[in-house]
């Protein structure tokens, strides 16, 4: 059996835009985390209003990329079920504006 949380990148990337929300509520209105806390598997929502994809980065508690994608997709399903349960950092870059939202693995 191969232990996934080994093999993480310790890469770093990093997404630029102004910074609009870090709560666990999207005040825009733009993204959506379901279920959250979660077993593993979150749907994240994304609705641009002036583009027509968005960037998003998913980093563990030491900051390090363990998810990284790019989508046009509306619905777009995040599995973290082969990680530890945590807290991570999801940062979606869409419309210029960076919204950090919070993911409870459970």
């Amino acid at each position: 059996v191969q232990d996934h949380n080994s093999s993480r990148s310790n890469k770093s990337s990093s997404i630029t835009g102004d910074l609009v929300s870090i709560d666990d509520e999207d005040q825009t209105g733009k993204t959506n985390v379901y279920p959250n806390p979660s077993n593993g598997n979150f749907n994240l929502i994304v609705v641009p209003q002036i583009d027509d994809s968005y960037d998003a980065i998913v980093t563990d508690a030491q900051g390090r990329i363990i998810y990284e994608f790019s989508s046009s997709d509306v619905m777009t399903e995040i599995d973290l079920s082969n990680f530890s349960d945590g807290i991570y950092n999801l940062q979606i870059l869409v419309d210029d504006q960076v919204i950090n939202r919070k993911l409870v693995k459970q």
